[in-house]
């Protein structure tokens, strides 16, 4: 008897709004789901942590790993809880094993509790600060971006991962299938990629990398700090592309790129890394677009008729930024993400038609030439 009436309070309490986001950006408001889901995640952490009294959970939405997470509030300390999505033991073990390293290393949140066979992982609650407009003017904010790149790269290795060139090459063959070459420039965007590739071959260089490091990966704490989530596609690749990421999503203006690059170098930086950024950003705009086209792929034949008003990413960026701080732009809504994929490719063949890119091409062949 005392046991169903327990299971009822904590079904009521499942059905309470949720006091707090895990990541304002990354998970918009919860919405209502089945009891019976959120009261399997609340019992889920209270049996792996043998915790005592009422436990409520709330599903978090917004995220883009398809992983199902959930909020999880026992008393005043809040969980988070991840179902592992549905993918072979071995990946589940991978998954768990580089979430851990992150743990351990102290860049990734605090993990408690980890089950490759249920598919779980526990992890601690990190309450997002938002990032204000002044912070964004300042270099802390980028030295505070720079330092959570290098305990990353600098920190235990991952396995092999694939490199950007690959990751853009499958990105393409998954969208040309559905024949948008015939609306969107393919083959101009893949000629783009194949230079800035032959320019990188002989100076790859390889370190731990999280690889998907864009706005919604990325927790600005309460310190100042950074920590990172989701690490499925971590793995050894090309650190340049981690800091292009970071660069492409947060620095919107050149000068907050130089900060970055400055303080993750710890020295003013030479002119073939700045190239380097430079064309790695380029990679990671295309690879974002495609990722994004893939998402409203029944919408590509509308690409010519949208109108871009500025083919500058740093303004796009801008407006983008703001939007989202005020809720006046959902990534959700399909005809504002074809908008951002018009936008991120035309940015790209512009950069590409410039004396900038030309040289910087050429400062990169140099740099390996003297190695």
């Amino acid at each position: 008897m005392i046991k169903a009436v327990q299971a009822f309070i904590i079904a009521i309490l499942v059905s309470l709004p949720a006091c707090t986001f895990f990541q304002k950006q990354k998970y918009e408001t919860p919405v209502r789901e089945p009891k019976k889901e959120a009261l399997h995640a609340a019992m889920e952490v209270k049996k792996a942590l043998s915790l005592k009294g009422l436990v409520f959970a709330k599903k978090l939405t917004g995220g883009h790993s398809g992983a199902r997470l959930f909020v999880v509030t026992a008393g005043p300390k809040k969980y988070v809880i991840r179902f592992l999505k549905n993918v072979s033991q071995e990946q589940k073990q991978k998954e768990i094993a580089l979430a851990s390293i992150a743990s351990e290393s102290g860049y990734g949140p605090h993990i408690y509790y980890a089950d490759s066979k249920k598919g779980i992982v526990i992890m601690d609650y990190l309450k997002a600060k938002k990032i204000s407009d002044q912070q964004r003017q300042s270099k802390q904010l980028y030295v505070a971006l720079a330092n959570i790149l290098r305990k990353i790269h600098c920190g235990p290795p991952f396995c092999q991962a694939r490199s950007p060139f690959d990751k853009f090459r499958i990105k393409v063959e998954r969208v040309a299938k559905y024949g948008v070459d015939a609306y969107i420039p393919l083959k101009k965007m893949e000629h783009i990629v194949s230079c800035i590739h032959k320019a990188f071959l002989p100076c790859l260089t390889f370190a731990p990398c999280h690889n998907d490091l864009h706005l919604f990966n990325l927790i600005f704490l309460e310190n100042g700090e950074f920590k990172a989530i989701d690490f499925d596609n971590a793995g050894q690749s090309n650190p340049y592309y981690d800091i292009a990421v970071v660069a492409l999503f947060y620095c919107v203006d050149p000068a907050h790129e130089k900060s970055l690059l400055s303080a993750y170098l710890g020295r003013k930086p030479f002119v073939h890394e700045k190239a380097k950024l430079f064309l790695m950003k380029q990679v990671a705009l295309l690879i974002f677009a495609l990722g994004a086209l893939k998402s409203i792929i029944e919408k590509a034949p509308l690409y010519e008729t949208v109108h871009v008003s500025c083919k500058n990413w740093y303004v796009f960026l801008k407006k983008l930024l703001k939007g989202l701080s005020d809720g006046t732009i959902k990534l959700r809504n399909p005809e504002y993400k074809l908008k951002l994929v018009k936008s991120m490719i035309a940015h790209v063949i512009s950069n590409a038609m410039t004396a900038r890119y030309s040289n910087a091409i050429r400062n990169v062949r140099k740099s390996s030439i003297k190695k």
